[in-house]
């Protein structure tokens, strides 16, 4: 945070009053800027500073396909005390909706624009390398993962995140934590839906198996 323009640390701080009781709001830079930023003559400056902040990890923003953009302050009971806290009406939005932050080129800092351009599909796989599930459990099953793959010099590149984040999008949290509990158990390279059945073969690990799924 400390590295983030004066923009970004104030958004981070406005943010807190603009969340409901649980941390939660609706992350349209229109609104927020109207409710923190109402002087600025566009939501340019708020837009980056929502993306710095998902890319930090201060918030997560999932899209849902009916309510749009639902961000979280991942911190937030650290910062706030609340006496009396409503339950949110916008946790189950979140929770449901898909990791899709992302920043138009004429929203980015002048001069940005043009070299950010040059980077063409890398800079769309950077855009999705939140993971689409923030619970503790994920969190612990992704660390576990990144480690095992680490401990076999198996670099997780990040075209490779993005296609995974993506899966466990589809296959929803419950599923994929089970792929990553079970990959880990049995050695194996990859990650694979849990409803797959083995087709027999040859699978790169200490179990000699072939999924029918695709492999991250």
């Amino acid at each position: 945070m400390g590295r983030k323009s004066d923009a970004t640390k104030l958004l981070a701080i406005g943010l807190l009053n603009v969340a409901d009781d649980e941390g939660y709001f609706y992350a349209d830079a229109k609104l927020i800027r109207n409710a923190i930023r109402p002087f600025d003559d566009d939501s340019g400056i708020t837009t980056v500073s929502i993306r710095e902040l998902s890319e930090i990890g201060y918030i997560s923003i999932r899209n849902h396909p009916t309510h749009g953009d639902i961000g979280k302050v991942i911190s937030f009971a650290e910062h706030q005390v609340i006496n009396k806290p409503k339950r949110s009406k916008l946790k189950e939005l979140h929770e449901s909706g898909i990791n899709t932050v992302s920043i138009p080129d004429e929203a980015r800092p002048e001069g940005k624009g043009k070299e950010q351009g040059k980077e063409g599909n890398g800079r769309e796989r950077k855009e999705q390398l939140s993971p689409p599930f923030s619970s503790d459990q994920f969190k612990v099953a992704w660390d576990g993962w990144t480690k095992y793959k680490s401990e076999r010099r198996q670099k997780l590149t990040p075209s490779t995140i993005v296609g995974t984040f993506r899966k466990f999008a589809k296959w929803g949290e419950a599923k994929s934590i089970e792929a990553i509990e079970r990959s880990i158990a049995n050695g194996w390279q990859g990650l694979f839906e849990p409803d797959e059945k083995p087709s027999g073969g040859k699978h790169a690990g200490t179990t000699a198996m072939q999924f029918t799924g695709e492999e991250f």
